[in-house]
């Protein structure tokens, strides 16, 4: 924004004020807000509310078939009612057209269009994970490229040495080398997910269930997370949890490593590991001016068929990718490569 500025002497000054906050500009804060997932956000807020603004009017006129209705009917007619006072699916047998015709016409409309609306609130919630990790994508890039301000990282340096180091390790992404490091950051981010998880399972239950005897309603990121809440599905992780010897933390980080001792001959040596598979490495040059003045280069590097997944079942990828049939065989698992029917047929657990 533009403000009227003068000196003491009169002079007007016409500058661009930049406000800035934790030590970044206002204007790149404001590039940082989650507009799309704050937008769905507030849709499932609203949803919410009207879900159970109306499914407490919807139980109260229920009342009164209740009591009317013959001893059979009773029963499921009161699940219903608990089911949208509860705000929650009806089940199959507490909602459907021998329900419905025991309700007068507008009820019935009611509960219908309540249902309807239900299941859209259902599927825009399982959505949301997606949106997020989407608009997350963009918004760190946006974060990375205002940390990486030249002036900004010598500030920090000089205020917060400790701080500086931390971000150091963000904006180039290094992971920690020590294995007990690695694992208390893995164990950090499925704590986050088992979280949101434990929280919204109790409803998703019945669908969990769906899910594991059906693998096409898996459609959103989160239903592979619910699906593998449902302890029918636990079977599948029996490659994880059966008889491999177990290895001390102390091991895990002992590698021989390449065995060069220059850089450039180690990533000679990783790439030519990738091409002998019969991969291929795709580099492009990002390099900027701003790269090129302050003597840097940007690259960035893509090695097609490494990283299959997607999110929905219907969606997966397995034809034409010879490593997901040949990486257990090269690894010693299997005395030869699988045979498409032997690939994993279910629904990956991630995230």
């Amino acid at each position: 924004m533009t403000a009227d500025l003068r000196l003491s002497s009169g002079a007007q000054v016409e500058p661009v004020l930049v406000v800035r906050t934790a030590g970044l500009p206002a204007s790149t804060l404001a590039r940082l807000r989650f507009d799309a997932t704050s937008a769905v956000l507030d849709e499932l807020a609203e949803s919410r509310r009207w879900l159970a603004v109306r499914g407490a009017e919807l139980s109260a006129a229920l009342y009164d078939v209740i009591g009317a209705a013959g001893r059979p009917a009773r029963p499921a007619l009161v699940g219903l009612r608990r089911a949208l006072h509860q705000c929650r699916r009806p089940s199959a047998g507490e909602w459907n057209e021998r329900m419905a015709a025991l309700l007068p016409e507008t009820l019935r409309e009611g509960v219908g269009e309540w249902a309807t609306r239900w299941e859209a609130h259902r599927l825009l919630t399982a959505d949301l994970p997606r949106t997020l990790s989407e608009e997350t994508g963009g918004k760190l890039d946006e974060l990375r490229k205002a940390a990486e301000d030249p002036a900004f990282l010598r500030a920090l340096s000089q205020a917060s040495p400790a701080l500086f180091d931390e971000l150091e390790k963000w904006i180039s992404g290094r992971s920690p080398l020590s294995p007990e490091r690695a694992l208390e950051n893995a164990l950090s981010e499925l704590s986050s997910v088992l979280a949101d998880l434990v929280r919204r399972y109790p409803e998703q239950r019945e669908e969990a269930r769906r899910m594991v005897e059906d693998p096409s309603r898996v459609r959103a990121m989160a239903d592979h997370a619910t699906l593998y809440g449902c302890a029918d599905a636990f079977s599948r992780f029996g490659f994880l949890l059966g008889t491999a010897p177990s290895r001390r933390l102390e091991d895990v980080g002992r590698t021989t490593g390449f065995g060069n001792h220059d850089l450039t001959d180690d990533l000679m040596e990783a790439v030519s590991r990738y091409l002998d598979t019969g991969l291929d490495v795709i580099v492009v040059d990002q390099t900027t001016p701003e790269h090129r003045t302050a003597r840097l280069a940007c690259t960035k590097v893509i090695i097609p068929g490494t990283l299959p997944m997607t999110f929905g079942h219907d969606h997966r990828r397995t034809d034409g990718l010879p490593r997901l049939r040949e990486v257990p065989w090269r690894l010693g698992y299997r005395d030869r490569p699988l045979d498409p029917s032997e690939i994993n047929p279910h629904p990956h657990p991630f995230p």
